[in-house]
């Protein structure tokens, strides 16, 4: 999986067709070719189509989902060291000490007090 169609176009996963549709509408208007002239704006408008085009119809849309759900269990149960340690800025991939020299996984009451 490339991009989260969801994020790409600014959704929850609960949203209905209609939000799928004025979402597109919104980012589409945005960032078409021919309105926007940034560098990356027609390669971002197709991902913007294909995003739409993939959760607008339903099919599509639990397959993706499916897919999310795949690609999720792939990241954070079979490789969860990575997973957990790739959303905490300034993390050394190394499991074990962060940059404030506390171990990964110190009980919550613990941290802040200086212990």
């Amino acid at each position: 999986m490339g991009t989260d169609h969801y994020r790409l176009l600014g959704i929850s996963n609960k949203a209905t067709t209609e939000e799928i549709n004025a979402a597109f509408r919104k980012e589409a208007r945005r960032y078409h070719p021919d309105v926007c002239k940034l560098p990356y704006a027609k390669d971002f408008f197709t991902k913007l189509v294909d995003a739409h085009q993939t959760l607008k119809d339903k099919q599509k849309r639990e397959e993706y989902d499916q897919q999310l759900i795949v690609d999720y269990f792939q990241k954070s149960v079979l490789n969860p060291a990575e997973e957990r340690l790739a959303h905490i800025p300034g993390q050394s991939k190394r499991l074990g000490d962060n940059k404030w020299g506390w171990r990964v996984g110190r009980p919550s009451f613990l941290n802040g007090k200086g212990i």
